[in-house]
């Protein structure tokens, strides 16, 4: 009878043990998650939902009886575990060991490869891809309708349609750069997204805050994760080296960080989560190739991640700013031609130009430059009149003339010939002659 008991207790100790070792079967696994609430990592795999601790041990494992009918979908956390389908429309919600079916929508195909996320209590989408378009609007499920609804919103600025982008919650917001939009000529030619993008949940509306190149031809990664001011992820699509660089953007300083190659992660499996914890990396890796491999958890002390390179990522207002600083800059400078222009003006005798030119005038040089800098044009008459009365009119004119003539040469030496005094004839009577002071035309802007 002893005997008995001990075998029927192995073989219940040998069941347990095989169930164990063979729970998640890798080639199964349709979908990975990890809780920050409990410090689990979840995978739904099969016919069941795993848990897995930070020690790399399985502490739970939930049938799902209704295992059949749930592909293609995504495992999220809102109070209880939610699967989403990933064509979009379709929501189970996780109710004793049954994904229970909630929403009252269908499998539309239209937000391929979105952005899906909790934030407030709510799941939410942003773009994807689908009949031939993809999107740029946030949609959420609303639990009132069990239907999913288009967010309102306040913004005067858009992002590109996008999909497959990367993105992250963060005080509030939705960040997301990367991912590709559509070539509007090609519908089958993705268009890589260098542009960073802020959707504030506090006042409904998005803003552009930098680009760069190192944003091109990033796609989103179950990998990638937020932690401390900081978003970590993986690198450029187009690189197709089994291990993919790793970066991080601090949000403070709006720096690019590319980390140098570390061993111990180059052994991870990219398509589960990845986190931070006590200063500590923890990545999902596996210890063979075998489908009913069981986890091992890479463990990557945060101060052995050698920084590489750094960069900074344009801020786009400060761009725009500047951008409006110079073209308004110009429109002025342009309308108010005068500020560039050198002017003449009189002083103790001195005829001076600009700032710092002058030049030595004599008491008749200043009675004319005088009358030609306080008017447009000045009468023969009254330059004759300057001079001596008690001379004849040909002395005088032989005088004015000499006078001009000494006048037009200091204005040449002083202007580098930018003024002179022209003689002007009247339109009415060619006999009557009058003076000018005038700007030669190649000398607009001084």
């Amino acid at each position: 009878m002893i005997n008995l008991r001990l075998i029927l207790l192995f073989l219940i100790v040998l069941v347990q043990t095989k169930s164990i070792s063979q729970a998640i079967n890798l080639e199964k696994i349709q979908s990975s998650y990890f809780n920050k609430l409990t410090n689990e990592f979840v995978f739904f795999s099969g016919d069941s939902l795993h848990f897995m601790d930070l020690n790399a041990n399985l502490t739970d494992s939930k049938y799902i009886s209704n295992h059949d009918e749930l592909l293609n979908f995504d495992i999220y956390f809102n109070e209880e575990y939610f699967l989403v389908h990933n064509n979009g429309g379709l929501v189970y919600k996780l109710i004793d060991n049954e994904f229970t079916r909630i929403d009252n929508s269908f499998i539309h195909k239209n937000q391929y490869k979105s952005s899906t996320f909790v934030y407030d209590g709510i799941i939410y989408r942003f773009g994807g891809y689908g009949f031939f378009d993809v999107r740029n609007f946030i949609i959420y499920y609303s639990e009132n309708s069990n239907e999913w609804e288009v967010l309102k919103t306040q913004s005067k600025l858009f992002p590109p349609r996008l999909s497959q982008n990367k993105y992250f919650i963060y005080n509030n917001e939705l960040h997301i750069f990367g991912g590709y939009s559509l070539d509007e000529n090609n519908r089958d030619l993705g268009i890589p997204n260098d542009e960073y993008w802020i959707f504030s949940f506090e006042n409904k509306s998005w803003s552009k805050i930098g680009e760069h190149k190192l944003f091109r031809n990033l796609s989103y990664s179950n990998f990638d994760f937020y932690h401390d001011g900081k978003f970590y992820y993986l690198g450029n699509d187009s690189i197709e080296e089994a291990f993919k660089s790793l970066f991080s953007i601090d949000l403070k300083s709006r720096t690019i960080k590319e980390y140098e190659y570390n061993y111990n992660l180059g052994k991870a499996n990219y398509k589960f989560p990845a986190l931070i914890s006590n200063d500590t990396l923890y990545s999902v890796s596996t210890l063979s190739s075998s489908p009913t491999s069981r986890f091992n958890l890479i463990n990557i002390p945060i101060e052995s991640l050698k920084q590489k390179r750094i960069s900074k990522f344009d801020n786009y207002i400060f761009h725009y700013f500047i951008f409006f600083i110079v073209v308004f800059t110009i429109i002025y400078f342009i309308k108010n031609k005068h500020f560039f222009e050198k002017k003449l003006k009189l002083k103790n005798n001195f005829l001076i130009y600009g700032f710092f030119k002058k030049i030595k005038i004599s008491e008749f040089e200043t009675f004319y430059l005088t009358e030609l800098l306080n008017y447009e044009q000045v009468d023969n008459s009254i330059l004759l009149d300057l001079i001596d009365s008690n001379l004849d009119i040909s002395q005088k004119t032989r005088i004015k003339s000499s006078l001009i003539e000494t006048i037009n040469i200091k204005l040449s030496i002083l202007t580098s010939n930018k003024f002179s005094i022209k003689k002007v004839p009247s339109k009415e009577d060619k006999r009557i002659i009058k003076y000018k002071l005038v700007r030669t035309f190649n000398s607009k802007f001084l």
